[in-house]
């Protein structure tokens, strides 16, 4: 019997690329991306885009990619109806992340009783953030997708966060 896998259209950042294509997690979304045995991820019907200005080529379409989960920044679920699919903790705050090169707003899936200045540790390497803003914090070639119901981030990748007060 063969195994029947979701394909999410996903969006990866890396420091240097970004790039969309198909993704097939081998079980729940969360658990997939924070097991340590898998180095690489793959995307299929896949393009890669430079994120800096002087590259030779505009884009590296691909049947296949395969990702250095070290090198992402953060992983972008495109489609809103596979959140329901996502196992992630329900309570939440509003947080801003800031990396090398963007600034990501959103909701931060938390333990409710986590502090605000200790919401990363090292159980796992990617969080959840829903209803996720993201900006690009100088000019960029070709900039990541604005608006995502979902981002998996890679906290070995965040410089600095803060949680949003009104």
């Amino acid at each position: 019997m063969e195994l029947k896998l979701d394909t999410i259209d996903v969006e990866i950042t890396t420091p240097d690329f970004t790039v969309n294509g198909g993704f097939k997690p081998i079980g729940e979304l969360m658990t997939y991306l924070n097991d340590k045995r898998y180095t690489f991820f793959s995307l299929i019907d896949a393009e890669m885009r430079p994120q800096e200005t002087g590259y030779q080529v505009k884009n590296i379409p691909q049947p296949i990619f395969n990702i250095n989960r070290n090198a992402i920044i953060y992983f972008a679920v495109k489609n809103a109806e596979y959140l329901s699919k996502i196992q992630i903790m329900q309570a939440k705050r509003e947080i801003v992340v800031y990396t090398n090169s963007l600034a990501i707003r959103g909701n931060f899936h938390v333990n409710p009783d986590a502090r605000d200045t200790d919401l990363f540790d090292e159980t796992r390497d990617f969080y959840a953030i829903t209803d996720a803003s993201i900006y690009p914090l100088r000019s960029m070639a070709n900039p990541p997708v604005r608006k995502v119901p979902f981002i998996g981030i890679n906290w070995h990748h965040v410089t600095a966060y803060h949680t949003v007060t009104e």
